[in-house]
């Protein structure tokens, strides 16, 4: 994801440069648009952040390279290993550019 994370709405570690991202899930549909839909046991991790859950939506860039946002929904955890941050929600969606993020 982008930026910083968030904890009770205070920022905390700042995430590594990486912008390598792996992307994990069982089923999916893919639109001409750069739209991914996944579904079953997705789980997207970068760097000291995972987030998972039954389904994602994920707008890739336009060279297909990279993920723009991403919409997860359905049993969702994210969490930050190294700072204990953990979130349990029903649903979390995230800009990849600025790294803002919100849960349902």
């Amino acid at each position: 994801m982008g930026g910083y994370y968030s904890n009770d709405y205070q920022f905390t570690k700042k995430l590594c440069e990486s912008e390598k991202i792996e992307l994990g899930y069982q089923n999916s549909e893919f639109l001409s648009d750069g739209t991914l839909v996944a579904s079953g046991n997705v789980e997207m991790m970068s760097c000291d952040q995972e987030i998972y859950g039954n389904n994602a939506v994920i707008n890739l860039t336009d060279d297909f390279a990279g993920i723009r946002s991403l919409v997860m929904t359905g049993n969702v955890i994210a969490k930050q290993p190294s700072t204990g941050i953990l979130i349990r929600t029903t649903e979390m969606g995230t800009n990849m550019n600025d790294g803002n993020y919100s849960t349902g």
